[in-house]
């Protein structure tokens, strides 16, 4: 993250190498929902598939790094004592993506299969910084887009338990 968090009573600049990387974790939630097609007759060992569909994704348990949180505390907490602590919050909105699917299944044997495929899901998303006082209220707010265009891949091993 790059650019600086500026309030009437301080500032600091993310892109310091100590404060890299900024989120330290999130947790993100994102089933999926494919329509597929596969290719060749069902018996065939060998049988390529394409997929499209779409993943409804949320972030939870957004940690932010210890330095920055640290550093942008100090600046609040001595500038405006009356409102310490803050406290320093980091969120990303939910949202809904299209993913789309490429792959194959190659059967073994009877009942063992392998399979892999690949998915790309281009994402976007508002992450926010919230900076509230002890009582809770809001200080000050940013918000910024973040694009991701990811890529998936999968490889597998399964057991056909039917006739």
């Amino acid at each position: 993250a790059y650019g600086t968090v500026t309030t009437k009573l301080g500032s600091v600049n993310q892109g310091r190498a100590s404060y890299q990387p900024l989120v330290k974790s999130v947790r993100e939630w994102d089933p999926t929902l494919f329509l597929g097609y596969y290719f060749n007759d069902p018996d065939a060992n060998f049988r390529p598939f394409i997929g499209v569909g779409f993943s409804y994704i949320w972030f939870t348990h957004t940690q932010l790094n210890g330095q920055f949180l640290a550093d942008q505390k100090a600046i609040l907490d001595g500038a405006a004592p009356s409102l310490a602590p803050v406290s320093l919050t980091a969120s990303a909105s939910s949202t809904f993506a299209p993913i789309f699917n490429l792959g194959f299944s190659y059967h073994i044997d009877g009942r063992l299969y392998a399979s892999a495929s690949v998915s790309y899901n281009p994402l976007s998303t508002t992450t926010e910084l919230d900076i509230r006082s002890a009582s809770g209220v809001l200080l000050s707010s940013g918000r910024s887009k973040l694009n991701l265009n990811t890529v998936i891949t999968t490889i597998g091993i399964g057991y056909n338990f039917g006739s």
